[in-house]
């Protein structure tokens, strides 16, 4: 399994080539060498399994996933609130928001997708969430 540093490194190598072509095949090689090599890591206090293989999943692991989204959840998220996760992926949102709400609030998960459905469940089955429905 290559290392934390590796993978950033990898990334930075990524983020500098500067044709778009060539980027998109140099992410599509990685992902198919890092298919199937799954991490379990604790991210702000909430546990993940991720596919390195997958895009998603591999944005989450190297902290580059949907910041701006990522920061309005942190800004529009309160304690009790009930919120609502449609296309929850693998968790990512999902989990921040469960977080946030605490105990005494809810999230409403909602993914139709087989296969990301099954991730999204062993991520909020790693966690102490039991606010969350799928």
């Amino acid at each position: 399994m290559p290392s934390r540093p590796l993978i950033r490194s990898l990334s930075v190598l990524y983020k500098a080539v500067p044709l778009t072509s060539l980027r998109s095949c140099l992410f599509r090689l990685y992902c198919a060498m890092m298919r199937k090599r799954t991490v379990t890591v604790c991210l702000d206090d909430i546990r993940y399994r991720l596919d390195l293989g997958e895009m998603i999943d591999l944005c989450l692991y190297l902290d580059r996933y949907e910041p701006d989204v990522t920061r309005a959840i942190n800004r529009l998220c309160k304690p009790r609130q009930a919120v609502l996760d449609i296309g929850a992926n693998i968790g990512a949102h999902t989990l921040r928001m469960a977080k946030l709400v605490g105990p005494k609030g809810h999230v409403y998960a909602f993914e139709p997708t087989d296969y990301a459905f099954e991730k999204l469940r062993h991520n909020v089955c790693l966690n102490d969430f039991h606010n969350v429905a799928l």
